[in-house]
């Protein structure tokens, strides 16, 4: 068994973990994305009802009209099953709700949730026999909205929340991967927009409080 890698994981980030953990431990009790992201806006109104620091974290980040609120306006609000929805497919990828109903039959590919998993835990010789074994993976997208590949993981930023996460050890990471043939300009829908790993990455507070952002961008040039 390779030796544990350190990985920086903000407190925020640590508290979403926690309250999704028990969804995102096995992917294969909700194989379609619609019921993983209907059980996680549940997870989510009974959390802001509990004044869980999880909820609000995601819901200043997930919906544009908190953005800047305190703690206190985000959980004196009313808030709903809907907004809970809402809030979940935004930071998802998805522009709202319905684009997560417009594709019902949306399915995770178990093998891809364990790369990117493997990934993110920085365990490169498992990563690496993945690969081996799946080499589809490597240009294999997200089913979420963003549409993410394993790379652009790897930015940090515009991913599911609970997977802007940096193992130390992620420019090596990188380097693996685009070895193994992943597309540096493949680009993630996002804000908005289309942006590559380097962009997504460069815009990170998290490699940069992790002390390897430098690395990271040398790399990803």
């Amino acid at each position: 068994m390779p030796p544990a890698t350190h990985v920086y994981i903000h407190e925020d980030i640590s508290s979403i973990r926690e309250l999704y953990s028990d969804l995102t431990a096995d992917l294969s009790a909700t194989p379609l994305v619609i019921d993983f992201l209907t059980a996680s806006a549940e997870k989510l109104l009974h959390a802001h009802r509990a004044n869980h620091h999880a909820a609000y974290v995601e819901i200043r980040n997930g919906l544009p009209q908190f953005a800047g609120k305190s703690i206190s306006e985000i959980f004196n609000y009313g808030f709903t099953m809907l907004d809970a929805r809402t809030t979940v497919a935004r930071l998802h990828g998805f522009e709202d709700w319905e684009g997560v109903e417009r594709y019902p039959e949306n399915a995770f590919n178990l093998k891809f949730e364990q790369a990117v998993d493997t990934l993110l835990s920085g365990d490169i010789e498992t990563l690496d026999q993945i690969l081996s074994s799946n080499p589809a993976l490597i240009k294999s997208r997200s089913p979420f909205g963003h549409q993410a590949t394993l790379l652009i993981y790897c930015g940090c930023n515009g991913v599911e929340m609970r997977r802007q996460v940096v193992p130390h050890n992620l420019p090596e990471m990188v380097d693996l991967l685009l070895t193994r043939g992943a597309e540096k300009h493949a680009e993630a829908s996002v804000y908005g927009g289309h942006f590559t790993t380097y962009q997504l990455a460069e815009s990170s507070a998290h490699p940069h409080d992790a002390g390897i952002m430098d690395k990271l961008l040398r790399t990803l040039k």
